[in-house]
């Protein structure tokens, strides 16, 4: 809500007296609470004064009769509530009174063999008990004084103030209304109303000059303003209809639009760059730095301020208000607005056309993959064909031989050799076998919860040497799908032995299962590592056939290409996501039919 001159002149007033008038208050309080404090404590310091000097004669020879008679005598002072007469070892002589109010001040006097009768009340208040002769302490005097009436008194001081301000201040108010209302609003209003008729199209109105103050000059030159408009008339249709038409235009257009100062200040943006940047309004960029939502990402320099290009044509990434970013195509130059360069930036989102490239690319290496694969699948299985009967004869013939020799015999060790590199041998061509589609895929309904669980329990003891925590999460009540149960478990192993390598120190191994919740009719399996991670150079060659990262003779680098060769039969998918130093995680969603 807007408020008036002549609203806040008056606020201004009555602030001012209220803030003076509490300040002046508090001092005068305090000042009279000072004077009050000190009258009260010179009158109770003079009769505990009189009372020490006149008890010394009765606490010396303990004659409690005198003691009473000089006590009986303090309490005409209605102040006094409690009175305490100690001898030198702290037993009490005579008590009158009770002091069980909250708010009372004790006083205490030394009494003495001294005379320590004063000229003065200052020499009572300055006095330090010291003595220039020798003096013997006889006990103790105590006074409890009620503050109730002091309060009451300091009260009553304090409401006086109170209202005498909200005296003065409604004074003030009526004389600051008054003073307001008949010298600045009336002549305020008048240039007001007649800016609203200017504002109607009636540009000869004028306003009447009663004043020769500022007030008044301010009146002649709206009076001279309404009559240079009125020689200047412009039609006031033509103006909103051709300010309606480019509104129109700007808003409407489907392309963000944002003009931007040499400041690098944001000046105007419209509707579309208003959604574009998932803003309701647009004072929430007006004056802040183009570069903060629209600039390619770690650009420290403007291609046209800083390094003098004409027309600025390039992709960029635009920063929501969440900060989201969006890939846009923009365009930028300088134009002349109402006599100043400013910079006119113009772009759209370019979403959709990044994902179709990125979706182009992603199967042109899809279809790279398969080829390549089909090829060399084609190559290993002529390979393998004629690898594996030569290799049959020579582990037969092996085998044959070394059932008949003993183990001292000097052929044995080489017999067993061969026997042993045979069999290798021998794998790694069913391996090959797999690998070029040969070998057959007898499928199955299976509960892989439980495919997974055989798996696992085939490698629980080389992780407990290699100190690896082996962590399973099964989703519960998963679909039964359709797979061979002995590919399935290979792809487990080997995704699991990976893992292994990759945390030579241990770690943990996590294997989890669950169901893809937007169609239900896959199942995923998730295989993670905290292991050493892969570079993004290694995971893109991973799935090919005989790369390998491991030294010679500790892996053949058929291990992950089997792994993409199954799950590729089973119609399913394996994803791979991995950070240098952070591990591996290895995703394979495989279909229900």
């Amino acid at each position: 809500m807007k408020l008036k001159i002549a609203t806040k002149i008056n606020l201004l007033i009555v602030s001012v007296i209220i803030i003076f008038g509490c300040v002046l208050g508090f001092y005068f309080i305090q000042k009279q609470k000072t004077m009050l404090t000190f009258e009260m404590d010179k009158r109770i310091n003079a009769l505990i004064m009189n009372l020490s000097n006149n008890s010394e004669y009765p606490v010396l020879v303990k004659d409690k009769m005198a003691i009473s008679k000089l006590v009986k005598g303090l309490f005409v002072q209605k102040d006094i509530i409690y009175c305490r007469i100690e001898d030198k070892n702290g037993n009490t002589l005579y008590e009158e009174g009770l002091d069980k109010e909250k708010d009372i001040k004790t006083f205490v006097a030394i009494i003495t063999t001294e005379d320590t009768k004063k000229s003065s009340f200052e020499d009572i208040m300055l006095d330090s008990n010291k003595s220039e002769g020798a003096k013997e302490e006889l006990g103790k005097a105590i006074l409890v004084v009620s503050l109730k009436e002091f309060n009451h008194e300091l009260n009553r001081l304090k409401m006086i103030l109170v209202f005498t301000i909200i005296f003065f201040v409604i004074l003030a108010s009526l004389v600051s209304y008054l003073f307001v209302k008949f010298v600045l609003d009336e002549p305020v209003n008048q240039l007001v109303f007649g800016t609203r008729k200017i504002a109607d199209g009636i540009l000869d109105w004028t306003v009447p000059v009663k004043t020769q103050d500022e007030i008044g000059e301010l009146t002649v030159a709206f009076n001279k303003m309404t009559k240079d408009l009125s020689n200047t008339l412009v039609s006031k249709k033509d103006l909103k209809q051709a300010l309606d038409n480019t509104r129109t235009l700007l808003e409407q257009i489907p392309i963000g639009l944002m003009i931007v100062g040499k400041d690098r200040k944001i000046r105007k943006v419209n509707s579309v760059a208003l959604k574009m940047f998932g803003a309701e309004a647009e004072e929430e960029f007006l004056g802040k730095d183009c570069h903060n939502y629209l600039c390619k990402i770690g650009l420290d320099k403007c291609p046209i301020l800083d390094l003098g290009n004409k027309v600025d044509n390039s992709e960029a990434i635009l920063l929501t208000k969440t900060g989201q970013k969006t890939p846009i195509l923009k365009n930028v130059r300088l134009i002349n607005l109402e006599g100043e360069e400013v910079l006119l930036e113009t772009f759209i989102d370019i979403s959709e056309r990044k994902k179709a490239e990125e979706e182009k690319d992603k199967l042109q290496k899809q279809l790279l993959q398969m080829d390549k694969m089909a090829a060399i699948g084609q190559l290993a299985g002529g390979v393998a064909h004629e690898i594996n009967n030569p290799m049959g004869v020579i582990l037969g013939f092996a085998q044959s031989i070394v059932r008949d020799i003993k183990e001292g015999d000097l052929l044995y060790m080489p017999l067993k050799s061969i026997e042993r590199e045979a069999i290798r041998c021998k794998k790694l061509v069913g391996d090959l076998l797999t690998f070029s589609r040969i070998g057959k895929t007898e499928k199955e309904i299976s509960n892989i919860n439980g495919v997974i669980e055989q798996s696992v329990s085939l490698i629980e003891a080389q992780a407990k040497v290699k100190n690896v925590q082996i962590i399973k999460s099964y989703g519960d009540n998963l679909p039964q799908i359709v797979v061979n149960k002995n590919q399935i478990q290979q792809v487990i192993v080997n995704l699991c032995n990976n893992a292994m390598d990759a945390m030579p120190k241990g770690g943990s191994l996590t294997i989890t299962t669950s169901q893809i919740t937007a169609d239900k009719k896959s199942v995923v399996i998730s295989v993670t590592d905290t292991g050493d991670g892969m570079t993004e150079e290694v995971r893109k060659h991973i799935f090919e056939p005989f790369y390998t990262t491991k030294e010679v003779g500790k892996g053949t680098g058929l291990g992950l290409s089997l792994v993409y060769e199954v799950i590729q039969k089973h119609n399913g998918t394996i994803e791979v996501e991995s950070e240098v130093g952070k591990g591996t995680t290895f995703r394979v969603k495989l279909p229900m039919s």
